[in-house]
């Protein structure tokens, strides 16, 4: 028994996973069991310490009840149970009061967040109805079948260059080394997970978006520089502003607008890639 926990038993405290409490975006997202859904949508989500929670714990210590979500719209960030569950948004700007901290079971780069106030009804809408089945099992069997081993390659595709390399910390000239110059799906589902994690999420209308502001004064032909880039998760959007030198040296704008990253060649996907890269990079230092 360490030091904290002997001292939580002295004073009778329930075991808390929070770490430093944080301002969410505003959505957040909640994944359950298909079996509680009528129930979430007549009463909200209540607190409790689940089945999982106390596995992790460890039984025969006292959990403070809570509910677990993840401060991003961005579903490889969230917390994967290998189960197909129900996928609930929570609309945070509803419900103010509520506090939100990090969950200290995870490092401090994931995005995985606990609370330990209800959430009521209002602010949930069901984005994703699960099935409720195992779907690691299901993978695995297949795999057996067909005798199949993961590659270096097969991992990254599966889960995004930008999650591969968080997890395992591998740099980039290693990966190259490993399966040769990344192509350009996997450069932009990289640059889609990197705007999820670290951009701003905003709502329009029915739909969430995240936008990062690049900031690399980055020139396409003439004076037309790349602003931000934007993403739903899925699709990359880059926008561009365009200058003309005004009378008097200054550059002027004349137009401004956004495009699917399609109408870019390799080259601007490229330099983004490689910029926010560098980012990601010098924030680990």
């Amino acid at each position: 028994m360490n030091l904290q926990e002997y001292i939580r038993r002295i004073l009778r405290e329930d075991y808390s996973p929070a770490g430093k409490e944080i301002i969410p975006n505003d959505i957040v997202v909640h994944k359950s069991n298909p079996m509680f859904r009528d129930n979430i949508m007549s009463e909200g989500l209540k607190v409790k310490d689940g089945e999982c929670y106390k596995i992790y714990v460890g039984y025969g210590i006292q959990c403070k009840p809570a509910i677990f979500a993840t401060n991003s719209i961005n579903e490889r960030a969230w917390f994967d149970s290998t189960y197909d569950d129900d996928i609930w948004f929570i609309d945070t700007t509803i419900i103010p009061d509520v506090k939100w901290y990090k969950d200290r079971h995870f490092e401090s780069t994931k995005k995985h967040i606990v609370t330990f106030q209800n959430i009521p009804s209002e602010s949930l809408t069901l984005k994703y109805e699960g099935s409720g089945r195992d779907d690691f099992l299901e993978e695995s069997m297949s795999e057996e079948l067909n005798n199949g081993k993961p590659s270096f390659l097969s991992a990254i595709k599966k889960f995004g260059l930008y999650y591969f390399m968080e997890t395992t910390q591998i740099p980039f000239t290693d990966i190259i080394l490993k399966i040769g110059e990344p192509t350009r799906d996997i450069i932009e589902r990289y640059i889609i997970d990197f705007i999820m994690d670290e951009g701003e999420t905003h709502h329009y209308g029915n739909d969430y978006v995240s936008e990062l502001y690049v900031d690399i004064n980055l020139y396409l032909t003439g004076l037309k520089v790349i602003d931000k880039i934007i993403s739903d998760g899925n699709l990359l959007e880059i926008e561009v502003t365009e200058y003309e030198r005004g009378h008097y040296g200054y550059n002027e704008e004349i137009a401004n607008y956004i495009n699917e990253s399609k109408e870019f060649d390799d080259g601007v996907i490229y330099e983004i890639f490689n910029t926010i890269r560098k980012k990601k990079d010098f924030q680990r230092r």
